[in-house]
């Protein structure tokens, strides 16, 4: 995910790379294409002294690959870039970042190794950016082609971190990959696979860990034969590895079931899951699914198909503070459902004029469970995000940020909020670089935007217990080379 430049900059980059994810984010190849068009058309060459004024407003340049630059002294200016930490070698790079309570932070993705593509997980120092550890899985892929990108997540305690990808089987074809390290050490705990009922594709898209420490959650799609791609969410035993469970589901359509995001409601009994699915008579839509934890039985479906009768896709999924309500978004709208019963609450459609031009990648809740913060698609216009009231779904604001000349994707693609619920933080798609948007929680105003010229794209952005943000992805310093880019931001 990146972000655009400032509104009053006329520097740019000496070159331009079309900033489009190759991660699970989805984006759909159409903004894509948009977006290497327009890269392909732009040549833009500006001498380093002049952009020297607005680089050092927006971020650093990517350093050199395994290296960290820091701000000296402390940096009290919210926005202000703590650190960005480069490496090791990437393609696509990071596609995950999750930061505890603890002063460290975890990254994961896809890095060249001698598996041909490993999965790499780094451990950075939170408050300086130094690498404490690197451990890779080797992931020989065979004729697989390349493995998808991995998720990561951290135990309670702080003290196991677990990642989600693939692995390929030359007898089972596409496998789910669960892989536990030691946070202190990144020595290798566990490693398990999951293939589905019929050989074929099963890739693993989201990952988290239950309150208690004691179940890692994986969801994806999974080949079922006969019942096309099903939801499979498995639970893993996170001190052993050993397999709990694994519940699938199949909708009523028979087609295609494909799970895309997972939460864990507050007091760790239920998981839920959502995605798109095939219906009897209604093209795709959203299918969230919630499960007991603890043995994997189902507690309820709950379907949403938009008045068109159109492609509805869920990306996103958060459960709310208070455990009474959970919050789906993607291509058509943004739902709530009644967390016990699965019962809608309230649905606000995308779309021109509803603060969401396109399809919405990312949903996260306030911490006191008041707002809702939605983030997606811009195309044309910048990114879009909004906040909607989290009992009845009224829109409190809405923000545009960027706006590139046309053919350009922008795009939002993760959103959080700040542990003291004062700012909400987004970072996404758009030219040249990183870029990281704060706004005031309740009113919506832009408190600060960074931006770094790293020339690469941002995959996910967390906020640390202390409020400090912390962007993921890659860079492509020149010559043109991948690299994990990992840069944090004071909150």
């Amino acid at each position: 995910m990146l972000i655009g430049w400032d509104a009053g900059s006329s520097c740019r980059p000496g070159r331009v790379r079309a900033a489009v994810p190759r991660t699970g984010a989805g984006i759909p190849m159409r903004l894509r294409r948009a977006a290497r068009r327009l890269a392909g058309r732009v040549v833009m060459a500006v001498a380093a002294a002049s952009c020297a004024g607005v680089v050092a407003g927006l971020g650093s340049a990517a350093p050199a690959a395994g290296s960290v630059s820091a701000v000296d002294g402390p940096a009290a200016v919210p926005g202000a870039q703590l650190w960005a930490s480069s490496g090791p070698a990437g393609d696509p790079g990071a596609t995950s970042v999750a930061a505890p309570a603890g002063g460290t932070v975890f990254v994961t993705g896809l890095s060249p190794g001698s598996g041909d593509l490993d999965y790499a997980t780094v451990a950075y120092d939170a408050a300086t950016g130094a690498q404490l550890w690197v451990s890779r899985y080797v992931n020989i892929n065979g004729l697989g082609g390349r493995p998808p990108g991995a998720s990561v997540a951290v135990s309670p305690d702080g003290g196991t971190v677990v990642i989600a990808g693939g692995i390929f089987s030359n007898a089972s074809g596409w496998g789910y990959l669960t892989v536990a390290y030691d946070a202190a050490t990144g020595a290798q705990r566990w490693a398990r696979q999951y293939y589905g009922r019929s050989s074929g594709t099963d890739q693993a898209a989201a990952i988290a860990v239950s309150p208690d420490g004691r179940t890692v959650l994986v969801t994806g799609k999974s080949w079922g034969g006969r019942s096309a791609y099903d939801y499979a969410t498995v639970g893993y035993d996170a001190a052993t590895g050993a397999q709990r469970w694994v519940s699938r589901y199949n909708a009523p359509g028979n087609g295609k079931d494909v799970a895309r995001a997972l939460a864990v409601s507050p007091d760790g009994r239920t998981v839920y899951v959502t995605g798109k699915s095939t219906g009897r008579t209604s093209n795709l839509d959203y299918a969230t699914v919630a499960y007991k934890t603890a043995t994997g039985a189902q507690r309820w479906v709950s379907r949403y198909n938009d008045p068109g009768n159109g492609s509805d896709d869920a990306r996103s999924v958060a459960a709310g503070p208070g455990g009474h309500a959970i919050y789906v978004t993607g291509t058509t709208a943004t739902v709530s459902y009644n967390a016990a019963t699965g019962a809608q609450r309230w649905v606000r459609p995308t779309g021109p004029g509803h603060g969401i031009s396109r399809t919405a990648y990312a949903v996260a809740a306030s911490p006191d469970g008041r707002a809702v913060y939605v983030t997606g698609d811009g195309f044309n216009s910048g990114y879009n995000t909004v906040a909607y009231d989290a009992a009845t779904g009224a829109r409190l604001w809405a923000r545009t940020y960027g706006g590139q000349p046309p053919g350009f994707a922008e795009v939002g693609l993760s959103v959080a909020a700040d542990p003291g619920g004062h700012a909400v933080y987004v970072t996404g798609l758009t030219i040249g670089g990183y870029a990281t948007v704060a706004y005031d929680a309740a009113t919506g105003a832009q408190l600060w935007a960074a931006q770094s010229s790293n020339g690469g794209e941002a995959a996910s952005l967390a906020v640390g217990p202390a409020g400090d943000v912390y962007v993921t992805g890659w860079s492509e310093p020149l010559p043109a080379t991948f690299d994990y880019y990992t840069v944090a931001y004071q909150g």
